[in-house]
């Protein structure tokens, strides 16, 4: 069985891969919900909107902490989006 490299802090990069693709998803989905807010959500939405805001960012940083001990990865991530978008990792 072949091992993967690993950062000096240990995190082996296809995790961080997996981390990457899975926060991502994950974000996008919740951004989603903002237009479905806006439709069916009715007049107060505030705390709602705060709370997917929370979320999203909070998901960003796992997938920022998956970039910082991967450099390559955002590289390649960021080619993957500008040539078919940000939802197409």
């Amino acid at each position: 069985m072949r091992r993967s490299k690993k950062t000096p802090a240990g995190l082996d990069r296809e995790i961080a891969q997996i981390l990457v693709m899975t926060a991502t998803r994950v974000m996008c989905e919740l951004g989603d919900l903002a237009p479905l807010l806006k439709k069916h959500g009715g007049s107060d939405q505030s705390d709602i909107k705060l709370a997917l805001g929370s979320a999203i960012y909070e998901v960003g940083l796992v997938r920022r902490l998956a970039f910082k001990k991967h450099p390559a990865l955002e590289a390649e991530y960021e080619a993957r989006a500008n040539k078919y978008g940000r939802g197409h990792y």
